[in-house]
Formats: structure tokens, C-alpha cells, sequence
């Protein structure tokens, strides 16, 4: 069967993330929406690995610019440690404590990043994160050398400015990837299951009614000038599976950088192709 070509707004797709998920079990003309919504809830996951991997990253850089640039009596300490907030972490305030780091948001404690006193790019070095709210849910970075890091995710909310927040949101089942760090991008290969649309139970259980499960070849982020933080590159493929009915089906997603700040979005879903 010849593939149709559905061009869509990328606004259209964006209507879309919270409302067709569903529709997978319809295979009325419309389903190829299943497809783009399965595809923007797979890459808000991704963008949170990728935002977590630069907050750590981030931290790495404030440790060495206050370390770099203390005068040995201490007396510029406090100037140096806010000029290194206003500059790697506006959004946010500091604390540590024995290694330990807290990073702080409108006066609650968001984020805990363990650095077991070591450098990040230092050969050993085992890095730990969580969000306060989760204590229990660790991703564990583990150098790898020459910028890149075992990465290993666990019952990650993708929501975690906000992880109080007990509406349905996006949850990383679990992740076992490869991260490269760069000068203003970070590059992700590897395995990721994704919960879309996912709720918490009062016992802390994460269920969702549906799963993607997904290999990643290579999905680039990149922050540019005008845009903080899109995939401007990417090739990976995940299933979908209905937890009621057990049905598979696959999606196929690549990605392609357009000028300097712009991108082309290919999802194959059904034997339709959606292009935005």
C-alpha cells in the first residue's frame, strides 16, 4: 500500500499531545494522530533526559568556576558563588553539603544531585540525582570518558519542576542510554521505555494505560540563540503498546536540521507518514 503523506501545523501536533493517545485502538482514517502524539510524548521524555543532563553538567561547570576563581582567604567567596548562579543556574539557588547539592526553586527544595565529592569528568566518577520529592527514583551517571556517561534512568517524572503536581504526566518507565556533552549540546543513544499520560496511586505506584518502548540511534539537542533546548537531530523508533489489549505497533521517527534554528520532523506510523 502506497504511504499517504499528511502535511500538519506543528501547532496542530501540539493540540494534539494530550487528546488522540487513545486513539491508537481506532483504526479509523485519523489514526496516523496516534503516531504524532505517541511521537511528541517519546521526545518530552527525551528532552528531560537531556535537561537533567545538563542541569548535572551545569553543576559540574558552577563547581569549577567557584573553585577557579575563590581567592585562597575566602573573602570573594560569596561574590564568586552568586556570579556562578546567575550564571549557570538563573532558575535556581544552591546549597551543599558534603557533596550533596540542592537546588532550590521559589523556596522548595526541586532537585538533589550527589556528586560523591568527585569531578564529573573524572575516571570513576558516579554521579546520583533525584527529585526531592522522589527520593527513592535515583539516575545514577556514570563516567564513561572523553565527555560521554552511562546514564541510567528509573521512575523519572518528566514534570519534575513541578512534582507535586498529581495530574497524568509523562513518566520514564526506566533507560539505560549513552550521553555526550558538548559545548551547547548533548547527544543521547540507547534504550527508553516511556509511561504515557501516566498517574500516581496513593500506594506511589506509576500506571499508565499504554507504553512506549523505544531504541535510540542517536537524537541530538542542541541550544541555539533564539530556541532553549530542541532536538535538532534525531533517528530512533519505539513501539506502542496497548495494556488492555496487548497490541504492538511500531513508530519511526528522524529528524533533520533545517537552517540554523529550524528542523523537519518525519513519524511513520501505520503507513502514514506525518511530516511537520
Amino acid at each position: 500500500m502506497t504511504k499517504r503523506v499528511i502535511w500538519i501545523l506543528f501547532v496542530a501536533a501540539t493540540i494534539l499531545l494530550w487528546s488522540c493517545i487513545d486513539k491508537y485502538v481506532d483504526d479509523g482514517e485519523r489514526h496516523y494522530e496516534t503516531g504524532v502524539v505517541a511521537f511528541n510524548d517519546y521526545e518530552v521524555a527525551l528532552y528531560d533526559v537531556a535537561s537533567l543532563s545538563g542541569r548535572v553538567n551545569d553543576l559540574n561547570s558552577f563547581i569549577e568556576y567557584v573553585d577557579e576563581n575563590t581567592l585562597a582567604d575566602g573573602s570573594n567567596s560569596l561574590e564568586v558563588w552568586q556570579t556562578a548562579e546567575n550564571e549557570f543556574f538563573p532558575d535556581y539557588r544552591l546549597r551543599e553539603n558534603s557533596g550533596e547539592w540542592y537546588l532550590a526553586a521559589n523556596g522548595d527544595t526541586i532537585l538533589v544531585i550527589d556528586t560523591k565529592n568527585t569531578d564529573f569528568n573524572s575516571p570513576g566518577a558516579q554521579w546520583e540525582a533525584y527529585l526531592w520529592a522522589y527520593p527513592s527514583a535515583v539516575q545514577n551517571f556514570d563516567y564513561l570518558g572523553e565527555n560521554s556517561w552511562s546514564l541510567t534512568l528509573n521512575d523519572l517524572n518528566t514534570y519534575y519542576l513541578n512534582p507535586y503536581d498529581y495530574e497524568p504526566f509523562i513518566c520514564i518507565d526506566e533507560a539505560r542510554l549513552t550521553v555526550n556533552i558538548c559545548d551547547g549540546g548533548i547527544d543521547l543513544s540507547g534504550e527508553m521505555t516511556v509511561l504515557p499520560l501516566s498517574s500516581v496511586y496513593s500506594e506511589g505506584e506509576v500506571r499508565s494505560d499504554f507504553i512506549l518502548a523505544g531504541t535510540i540511534v542517536k537524537a541530538v539537542w542542541e541550544e541555539t540563540e533564539y530556541i532553549r533546548g530542541i532536538f535538532t537531530e534525531a533517528s530512533y523508533s519505539f513501539t506502542i503498546t496497548d495494556n488492555s489489549s496487548g497490541k504492538t505497533e511500531p513508530v519511526s521517527v528522524s529528524i533533520t536540521p533545517v537552517g540554523d534554528n529550524g528542523r523537519t520532523v518525519e513519524i511513520i506510523y501505520k503507513n502514514d507518514t506525518v511530516i511537520q
